[in-house]
């Protein structure tokens, strides 16, 4: 009789970490996501460098405004807050904070990383006045740059 290996999970959740998530994450995790194999172990595929094949595919998201500012720094930080519409994203305060960092390899890193935390500490001490938010509670999120 054959036995079958249980799943190896690739990307488990660090324990570290797992009482930190919130539960119902942690299940869509291990469902969805700790079976994939580590990008370091595909093989390389040139069109990861061209881009996705539909760019644009998707229908424009609804925005009920959009603000252009220049948060002041060594060197000023320009971001662009959208709204969004609809009731849950009112109540909950919501917006999405788009910060135009400095790029390498003209800026040499830390500069992205310093951008990008000179807008956090802005909208913590600024956000409930100047945008209308609560500045407790905000999300950070991105992708590869």
């Amino acid at each position: 009789m054959d036995m079958i290996d249980p799943p190896t999970f690739n990307n488990p959740i660090h324990p570290d970490v797992a009482p930190y998530l919130d539960a119902e994450y942690a299940v869509f995790h291990n469902k969805h996501l700790a079976d994939r194999p580590g990008i370091y172990k595909l093989p390389w595929n040139p069109t990861c460098r061209v881009g996705s094949a539909n760019p644009g595919e998707l229908d424009p998201c609804d925005v009920s405004s959009v603000r252009d500012l220049t948060i002041p720094g060594t060197p000023p930080v320009k971001v662009r807050v959208f709204v969004p519409p609809g009731e849950k994203p009112e109540a909950a305060k919501c917006i999405v904070i788009s910060v135009d960092y400095r790029l390498a390899p003209e800026h040499v890193f830390p500069a992205a990383v310093d951008d990008c935390w000179t807008t956090i500490e802005w909208i913590y001490k600024h956000g409930s006045v100047e945008l209308g938010i609560n500045s407790l509670n905000i999300a950070v999120g991105g992708s590869s740059a």
